[in-house]
């Protein structure tokens, strides 16, 4: 089965089988065009070329005909909607002086069959193509977004600082609203990046030695500046005991981030609340996220850790839904399970359980998360 080059007007083997080895190597390096190989200029004029011995065919078929151990020939051009997409030719090493009526129609009957498969090699092909170039836009992009969204985040930290002058509330206000949307946009682009890469396989779990009080400390800190109701409080419940173990910690920031930064945006009033324990009998990191906020109706449930799937209230909430759908691919790299448990209206669970191997204190290899 031969697949057209559109750009050259030229044919190459997309698949073949024959016992014969070395003509099976031989017959696919080859590129066949119809001004360097009369068959194929006869195939393309014709609904069905037929050859029962070597001795009826042109001098250059006849000799290729030998060299691939083939006595007889059955080739007819494959068409998709009106254009011609490739080839299928199939031979026999039997000696014959005409092609059996049975074996022609057996032969006219597959040749749909493959013209779908050659189609569907064309559209494979295409879809990689577009995968690379998406994957190659999305990583030049994102840099690019990125360099000046920091310099943004930079200026109006110093602005919010009085390093140019004291601000009046207005202007601190109005300082505070631009670095949360420069913020909250990068956090988006961030985001998109990490799907692609999860997607190309090129976020393997990176296993260190992370000291957990240290970790969930430094996080504590750093997340209580998410953007939130200001009558909500972010409630933290550490029951880790300066246990270190092997784990991911990137990625553990990442999901609890997420998760926290989602609670803190669908709740407008009362807390949310995070809990960690370690358990050394078992080897497991238990953390769970609670919030008091709108909610997540029953239907929709099965479907929020798919991509770009947001729930809530109705009214937008910003972001594009990747949050949770990266938490559940971290937590399943890292061989864990995430549950969720909601009421609508009274606020929503989200429950994660890591194997997390405990390291004992004297290990030479301490890579402190914090």
């Amino acid at each position: 089965m031969l697949l057209r080059d559109e750009t050259h007007g030229t044919f190459r083997v997309a698949g073949a089988v024959s016992p014969h080895a070395e003509a099976l190597r031989e017959v696919t390096s080859f590129d066949f065009s119809p001004d360097s190989f009369p068959l194929i200029g006869r195939i393309l004029g014709n609904e069905l070329v037929e050859i029962p011995q070597p001795a009826v065919a042109d001098p250059i078929t006849a000799g290729f005909m030998h060299r691939w151990h083939t006595r007889y020939l059955l080739a007819t051009k494959l068409t998709r909607s009106g254009q011609v997409v490739g080839i299928l030719a199939v031979g026999g090493d039997d000696t014959v002086d005409t092609i059996a009526p049975r074996v022609r129609q057996m032969f006219r009957g597959i040749a749909p069959h493959a013209t779908i498969a050659l189609n569907n090699v064309r559209l494979v092909a295409d879809l990689r193509h577009a995968d690379q170039l998406k994957s190659e836009f999305l990583s030049t992009m994102s840099h690019e977004l990125r360099t000046p969204l920091n310099v943004i985040l930079g200026y109006t930290e110093l602005l919010g600082d009085d390093a140019f002058g004291p601000l009046l509330d207005e202007q601190r206000d109005t300082v505070g609203r631009v670095y949360q949307s420069a913020r909250s946009l990068l956090d988006l682009i961030n985001a998109t990046l990490d799907v692609n890469r999860i997607q190309a396989g090129r976020l393997p779990v990176q296993l260190g030695e992370v000291n957990l009080r240290a970790l969930f400390d430094h996080m504590h800190h750093e997340l209580r500046h998410l953007p939130h109701a200001g009558n909500v409080i972010l409630r933290w419940d550490m029951v880790v005991d300066g246990a270190r173990v092997r784990t991911d910690a990137n990625k553990l920031k990442i999901i609890v981030k997420n998760l926290v930064g989602n609670a803190l945006k669908f709740t407008k009033s009362g807390e949310v609340a995070v809990q960690a324990r370690y358990d050394p009998r078992t080897a497991h990191l238990h953390f769970s996220v609670a919030d008091t906020g709108v909610g997540i109706a029953a239907g929709d449930l099965a479907h929020i850790f798919d991509m770009f799937r947001q729930v809530g209230d109705g009214h937008d909430q910003g972001g594009v839904g990747l949050g949770l759908y990266i938490v559940k691919r971290f937590v399943e790299q890292l061989e864990g399970q995430v549950t969720v448990s909601s009421t609508r209206g009274t606020g929503s669970t989200f429950s994660i359980v890591i194997p997390a191997v405990a390291v004992a204190k004297e290990s030479p290899f301490q890579q402190h998360a914090a």
